[in-house]
């Protein structure tokens, strides 16, 4: 009779603790520049700063792989392409600045406008 109700216990415990992992929502993506729109990154940080007025300016530094930096250093329309049209966001974001460092490291900046 014991193991029944621990077995019991045990099922309404395992039904409890999955129930809502398994009706959440899936992660939404916050920077589709960081997660390597069309490219093979290695490793991405962002930075945003969000002024009083609720304009937020984002920094991303995307490492990637020798080949696509060699394409991008090589090719600035290119970047700015890719870069461009990377941001996919519900407010109004502008590409403000695309370019590759000396330490081969693609640096985005944008501008999120509220609506």
């Amino acid at each position: 009779m014991r193991s029944r109700t621990f077995a019991l216990l045990v099922l309404v415990v395992l039904v409890a603790v999955t129930t809502p992992i398994l009706g959440a929502r899936p992660p939404v993506d916050v920077c589709t520049p960081c997660s390597g729109v069309g490219t093979d990154i290695e490793r991405s940080t962002a930075t945003v700063v969000i002024h009083e007025n609720g304009i937020a300016d984002w920094t991303i530094r995307n490492r990637l792989a020798d080949d696509e930096i060699r394409n991008f250093s090589e090719n600035r329309y290119a970047l700015v392409a890719a870069a461009d049209g990377a941001f996919d966001a519900p407010t109004p974001t502008t590409l403000r600045d695309a370019r590759v460092t000396s330490d081969d490291v693609v640096v985005l900046r944008y501008r999120m406008t509220r609506r």
